[in-house]
């Protein structure tokens, strides 16, 4: 029958969310010629909080696939917000005119944010893939970690042409993980077959990050379905290099989780399409070979500064002996605790401690040391049932 129907807008309030676990970033290598003018004139520098913003800023598909770089960020901007519609994005360019890259870029991608950036993508559409380009990336994320601004970075260069077998679990890169997961019948996979270039899932990676708690897992099955939108992409998935999802053994998917790349598969009995897991660059055997390790610590370790940053060159009271009085030990230990305590209470650690040593030498060294250990939330990568008939149930 004729009828009159509304479409319900979302996001028009402009509600933010809670907290800054939501706040991304994306550094995109661009060729001088191909920045957009009102990008230019912002100082190569954005804050964007949906899809129209971005187009305000002149990133908007081009007629007839005619400018990579601003169609491969427009791409990778509209995965962040359908995850994620609150996301916040600060977009840094890196002009490669000037051979600026990723990793020269990512400095300035925290300094414009105030070091509030918890995670990002970086960008490459024109670079093949060389595992030799991640060290650079990884020392500038120790270079921002050592200066309270500690991120997460998911890399997205081009592999189409290239064979996947850089193990990066044979690597350092605690920081930084890698991407070779794309649409196989959507935008992603016309805009790839039509530049012969990789447009990756990077940009849903980075908005289910921005989404989920810091202890969370991006492929947990229950919470993070890429294919639930009325849209088709992500329905049929393919490789970074081109190869369909279906045309890939089980034995060669398998491989390359191994190897430490993220990509989405499909599940035999659930509809949807789901990340492999939230692999580093970083053997499996590091306290940091997962993402949500790292956003975990990194969250502790910023909200504990917070609380003891008040406390910087403060009085260090001690008894007779030299020993550390009560109170300036409780002190510390309740101000160190108070952000732990807010992450526990938000389920995203299972426990804590935090002991600070009565007996250090404060007056010769100025230096007061606590120890905190922290006991993270498991993820079930793993679930074994064992089944079987039985003649009873009773024995």
């Amino acid at each position: 029958m004729n009828d009159i129907q509304f479409i319900r807008g979302k996001g028009g309030l402009g509600r933010a969310l809670a907290g800054e676990d939501h706040i991304c970033g994306i550094v995109a290598e661009m060729d001088g010629a191909n920045i957009p003018a009102a990008l230019v004139s912002a100082g190569y520098y954005a804050v964007i909080h949906s899809v129209e913003e971005a187009a305000d800023f002149g990133i908007a598909y081009s007629t007839g696939f005619i400018n990579i770089d601003v169609d491969s960020l427009v791409y990778q901007i509209e995965q962040i917000f359908e995850v994620n519609e609150k996301a916040v994005v600060h977009l840094v360019v890196a002009n490669t005119t000037l051979t600026e890259t990723v990793d020269t870029k990512l400095a300035d991608l925290q300094n414009n944010s105030n070091g509030k950036v918890r995670q990002a993508l970086l960008l490459a559409v024109n670079k093949d893939f060389l595992v030799g380009d991640l060290s650079p990336i990884q020392a500038a994320c120790d270079v921002l970690e050592s200066e309270h601004k500690p991120i997460s970075v998911v890399y997205s260069p081009n592999f189409v042409g290239l064979t996947i077998t850089d193990d990066l679990r044979s690597l350092d890169n605690k920081n930084i993980s890698v991407v070779i997961g794309a649409d196989g019948n959507g935008k992603g996979h016309e805009l790839s077959e039509s530049y012969f270039k990789t447009f990756s899932c990077a940009g849903s990676v980075i908005g289910v990050l921005s989404k989920a708690k810091v202890h969370e897992n991006i492929g947990w099955v229950g919470q993070f379905n890429l294919n639930k939108n009325s849209t088709n992409e992500f329905d049929v998935l393919k490789f970074a290099e081109g190869t369909a999802y279906k045309e890939v053994s089980t034995t060669q998917r398998d491989s390359y989780s191994d190897l430490g790349y993220i990509f989405l598969i499909k599940h035999i009995g659930k509809a949807g399409s789901y990340f492999n897991d939230s692999h580093t660059a970083i053997a499996e055997t590091s306290d940091y070979a997962f993402i949500e390790n790292n956003r975990t610590i990194d969250k502790a370790v910023r909200g504990c500064r917070e609380f003891l940053l008040p406390s910087l060159n403060s009085p260090l009271y001690v008894n007779e002996d030299g020993t550390l009085t009560e109170d300036t030990i409780a002190g510390f230990k309740n101000d160190t605790e108070r952000a732990l305590e807010d992450m526990q209470k938000n389920g995203e650690i299972s426990a804590f401690q935090v002991l600070i040593d009565p007996d250090q030498d404060v007056l010769s060294t100025s230096k007061l040391t606590i120890s905190v250990k922290i006991v993270p939330v498991g993820v079930a990568r793993n679930i074994v049932v064992n089944i079987g008939f039985a003649v009873n149930i009773t024995a």
